[in-house]
């Protein structure tokens, strides 16, 4: 397969690579990440010889592997929160207005993130880990786990904005 016959093959295919992985993950955003993590493997294992059905059963045999280590991170994620340190206030009140504050942010984050960047940004503000820690934890690089936190503040940011407006 030369290096535009991957890119032709996985153009075709896109739109039912990207339902198959949509019905596996259910999220879009995780769908959508799916999608660019199989066309990197692709682009990397993609075999020169292979027949166009050899192409194509490549393709889906990737990305049902790839959907399958998604589904691994976010068992790892929830694992993890299960773990997390909760902190323990001196004053009853301060605990439950705290804890109401905390809940109420993070109810409002998973009304408007998804996928990763909920993740990164969950393990970022709530559990308060570095990006190399996020990282670890995500299986994904440092920079990755950043360009998600930007998004998902960004994201926060202008609701914070709407809110703040009365709007």
């Amino acid at each position: 397969m030369t290096d535009d016959s991957h890119t032709a093959l996985f153009i075709a295919l896109r739109s039912r690579l990207h339902a198959a992985a949509q019905r596996i993950l259910i999220s879009n955003d995780d769908a959508d990440d799916a999608l660019q993590e199989l066309f990197i493997r692709t682009w990397r294992n993609g075999h020169p010889e292979s027949s166009s059905e050899q192409q194509r059963a490549f393709l889906y045999r990737s990305l049902r592997n790839v959907c399958i280590d998604f589904l691994r991170r976010r068992t790892r994620i929830e694992r993890h929160e299960k773990e997390a340190v909760t902190y323990r206030y001196t004053d009853p009140v301060e605990q439950i207005d705290n804890t109401d504050t905390l809940e109420a942010i993070r109810r409002e984050a998973r009304r408007r993130l998804t996928g990763m960047p909920l993740k990164v940004f969950e393990l970022y503000a709530f559990q308060e880990l570095e990006y190399d820690e996020i990282a670890q934890i995500l299986d994904i690089k440092p920079e990755v786990a950043r360009s998600y936190m930007c998004r998902a503040r960004k994201i926060m940011k202008e609701q914070c904005h709407r809110i703040l407006n009365g709007q």
